[in-house]
């Protein structure tokens, strides 16, 4: 089955056409979330930092490695 000249223009512009989709889609997906996004962000670090604070024996260090060794299970 030999692709046409208006097969292959037709095959390029659905494939435009799907990219175009995709980036416009994750773009206004990104545009929504970020702003909560970042606020939780925010809010992690306070309390990781609060912890901290109030865990003057816990290396910022072991903290990240107990919390990786936690969330593997």
């Amino acid at each position: 089955m030999a692709l046409t000249t208006r097969g292959l223009l037709r095959l390029v512009l659905f494939l435009g056409g799907y990219v175009i989709f995709l980036v416009l889609g994750a773009t206004i997906f990104s545009s929504i979330e970020s702003p909560e996004e970042l606020e939780k962000v925010q809010h992690l670090r306070k309390l990781r930092a609060d912890f901290l604070k109030n865990n003057p024996t816990v290396t910022g260090k072991l903290l990240i490695r107990e919390t990786r060794f936690v969330s593997s299970r």
